[in-house]
């Protein structure tokens, strides 16, 4: 029995779908990676929030503030509160 499929202009095969949110995980991953490090020294210290962050991406990537979040905490970066707002501790490369 055929699988029922919604009427639509979206693509019908699974694999384009899981495809496209791997390669913008990716693509902002090698960008922080190419650009920031999790140490370095003080004169490269930036703070950064993430809605920052997702502004400096906008013309290239769309990426949501919690994924940003999200992949910087999984890759160590510190953060540190300055007047109650969370601001993520890079070191540019």
């Amino acid at each position: 029995m055929k699988k029922n499929r919604p009427i639509g202009f979206n693509s019908y095969t699974d694999d384009e779908d899981q495809e496209e949110p791997q390669k913008k995980d990716t693509r902002f991953l090698d960008f922080i990676q190419a650009n920031y490090s999790t140490a370095g020294d003080v004169e490269d210290m930036e703070f950064r929030t993430a809605t920052e962050l997702q502004y400096e991406l906008n013309e290239v990537l769309h990426v949501s503030t919690i994924k940003i979040n999200d992949t910087l905490k999984d890759l160590g970066f510190d953060t540190k509160f300055i007047e109650c707002v969370p601001n993520w501790v890079l070191y540019k490369k």
